[in-house]
């Protein structure tokens, strides 16, 4: 047993230890959060007071435009974690809203604050994943947000049924 595993156990939030993917969700158990669809997570520019793990279901990240237009600019589906900003104590960026019924895992930020700065591996983790948000904005802007409209939602349904595949 390495000693990620200790201090992950020993703070009693098995989260952010070794390589978990989107099969792995029920991995890592949180309080369980459920949102009704078009229910707000979160709102742009809230401080993050927590940080959640899609179960099941599917949230739209979106900002707002000042002429109060919005624009999706990610989904996040089983797997996936909302608000890491908040390690940084940096505000939510995008609101987060439900899109059907959707379940969580809500961690503290303050226990995942002190899980990081007690473990080098927990903080690669969180890099790691920061890395994959990362990418994934990348694509989005490349697919979704460019190029005539029947190709964006020829790539955003593709990428859907990927997702949807995927997740199981």
């Amino acid at each position: 047993m390495d000693t990620t595993d200790s201090v992950i156990r020993d703070a009693g939030v098995p989260v952010l230890a070794g390589t978990a993917g989107r099969d792995d969700v029920g991995h890592f158990p949180g309080r369980r959060r459920r949102c009704d669809p078009e229910e707000a997570l979160y709102r742009e520019g809230e401080d993050v007071r927590a940080i959640y793990r899609v179960r099941d279901g599917l949230i739209k990240l979106f900002t707002h435009f000042e002429s109060g237009r919005r624009r999706i600019v990610r989904l996040q589906h089983r797997g996936d974690w909302l608000g890491l900003g908040g390690l940084f104590e940096r505000p939510h960026l995008p609101t987060a809203v439900s899109i059907g019924h959707t379940q969580l895992d809500c961690y503290p930020v303050r226990r995942l604050v002190d899980l990081q700065r007690k473990s080098p591996s927990v903080q690669a983790t969180v890099l790691r994943q920061w890395y994959a948000d990362l990418e994934e904005a990348d694509r989005w802007i490349a697919e979704f947000s460019t190029g005539d409209i029947r190709d964006r939602v020829a790539h955003l349904i593709g990428h859907l049924a990927a997702t949807d595949i995927a997740a199981g």
